[in-house]
C-alpha cells in the first residue's frame, strides 16, 4: 500500500502542476465494501465539467497508467467530481470537523449522504471552510426540514 499511496502522491503533484481539473480541492483512494483489494480513485476539482466527463476521464487514466507503470490492478472504478457536489463537500466537511489533513481514515460517517466509508486514503484535501460552513448549514437545515416533513400517504383514488 505505501508504495501505491507514494505513487498517488505523484498523481496529485501531476495533476496540480497541469491544472488539468483545476484546483483539486480532493484526492482519495476509497476502499469497495463488496470487493477485496478494491479501491475507488476520487478527485474532486473545480475544473471538472460533466460536460468533459468523457476527455477528463481519458486524461486521468493517461495519467494514472504513466505514474503506476500500467498497473491499474487496484482500481475499481475512477470517480471524477466538480468540487460544488455534494459528496465532495460532505467529504470535506467529515475531514475538516475531524481535523484530518490527509493519511487514512477509517469507519467515516458522511453527514449529508449518509454514507459509511470503511477505509480510504487522502492524498489531497484543500477545502475552502467557508464553502463547508455554508454546505453544513445547508445540509442541517434540509435534515431539519425533511424529519418535520410529514408525508401525506392517503392512497389517490
Amino acid at each position: 500500500m505505501n508504495e501505491i499511496l507514494q505513487k498517488m502522491n505523484t498523481v496529485c503533484s501531476e495533476l496540480d502542476s497541469t491544472e488539468m481539473f483545476g484546483e483539486i480541492v480532493f484526492l482519495g483512494i476509497i476502499e469497495r465494501d463488496n470487493l477485496d483489494d478494491a479501491w475507488d480513485i476520487v478527485v474532486g476539482g473545480s475544473g471538472v465539467v460533466r460536460e468533459n466527463r468523457m476527455s477528463d476521464m481519458a486524461k486521468m487514466i493517461d495519467v494514472l497508467r504513466k505514474v503506476l507503470e500500467n498497473d491499474l490492478s487496484f482500481v475499481a472504478q475512477i470517480v471524477l467530481l466538480e468540487s460544488n457536489q455534494e459528496f465532495v463537500l460532505d467529504m470535506g466537511l467529515y475531514l475538516e470537523r475531524n481535523n484530518i489533513n490527509t493519511g487514512e481514515v477509517r469507519d467515516a460517517r458522511l453527514l449529508s449522504t449518509r454514507n459509511k466509508i470503511k477505509r480510504m486514503y487522502v492524498i489531497k484535501n484543500n477545502f475552502n471552510k467557508n464553502v463547508l460552513d455554508q454546505f453544513e448549514k445547508d445540509t442541517r437545515a434540509q435534515i431539519e426540514l425533511r424529519k418535520n416533513t410529514v408525508v401525506d400517504q392517503t392512497p389517490a383514488f
